[in-house]
């Protein structure tokens, strides 16, 4: 697969933004990002649906099924994490049904086994989600947060997201594939991709902020609210946007993006990937 380089350096407001500071880049190719590692406990524990129609089985000690059968599902889970030889899939009415999976652990989730689905799958850790070397995630579209859900609109599409407190890290050491036209969102206090992430025809957002909004029905793009800032880590540096890994957007595009781009794009964003 022949592999091209960065087309254009946009403002986001040209592809969603709201006139603040971000900045995306918008490629026809191949870009990549940086992770970290973890330990892994046992596979998700404790699901409650709190909202649509659905069912949770265990098929095996190692397998976790849901079978959705309205077009958007919430679920809270006490831990969201699968282990090497573990897997979870969604079952979904259709590519552009919506699970919801708000996570309540107290560490970040981590998944080193199989995620699969047909439609659209979002999780939500305040704490952070490491998809880790070796894992392998399969889906119609995929949004992973530690912002929390402040409200998805059934009609527009839309997943509204803010932080209460410091957002942790969302790290990708894997493989991430969406379907075509789907997208790949990883939006949280810092963001880091040392693994290989695919959306043909479709859109991938690596996004560093406080504050977004993900819009399903336009194409996954997002967007960051005017008053979004940067969060910053323990040692006082800008959490930002590393990229060590490999994205490939064919035909569609990839936004590089921190709610305070313009004035540390330096510092906030990282792209050595190719």
């Amino acid at each position: 697969m022949a592999r091209k380089k960065l087309s254009k350096i946009i403002p986001s407001n040209a592809v969603g933004g709201q006139g603040n500071s971000a900045l995306a880049i918008l490629i026809g190719g191949t870009v990549g990002i940086a992770g970290g590692s973890g330990t892994v406990m046992a596979g998700p524990t404790g699901g409650q649906i709190t909202n649509g129609q659905g069912s949770i089985s265990t098929p095996s000690d190692v397998a976790t099924v849901i079978d959705q059968s309205s077009h958007s599902l919430s679920i809270d889970w006490r831990s969201f994490d699968i282990a090497a030889n573990e897997s979870v899939r969604f079952n979904q009415p259709t590519t552009n049904s919506v699970a919801v999976n708000r996570i309540l652990d107290q560490k970040p989730s981590e998944i080193f086994g199989r995620l699969d689905s047909n439609g659209r799958v979002v999780l939500v850790n305040s704490n952070g989600v490491l998809f880790g070397a070796g894992s392998q995630v399969n889906v119609g579209s995929l949004a992973a947060t530690s912002l929390n859900v402040v409200s998805f609109d059934e009609t527009t599409g839309r997943l509204s997201l803010s932080a209460a407190g410091t957002p942790g890290a969302i790290v990708n050491d894997g493989t991430i594939t969406a379907g075509p036209n789907g997208s790949v969102s990883l939006v949280g206090g810092s963001v880091a991709n040392n693994g290989l992430i695919v959306a043909e025809f479709g859109s991938v957002n690596l996004a560093a902020g406080r504050a977004a909004t993900i819009d399903f029905y336009g194409g996954g793009l997002l967007r960051f609210d005017a008053d979004s800032s940067l969060t910053q880590n323990a040692t006082g540096a800008i959490a930002g946007v590393s990229n060590a890994g490999q994205i490939e957007a064919n035909g569609g595009q990839v936004l590089l993006t921190t709610s305070a781009a313009r004035n540390v794009f330096d510092r906030a964003i990282n792209n050595d990937g190719v």
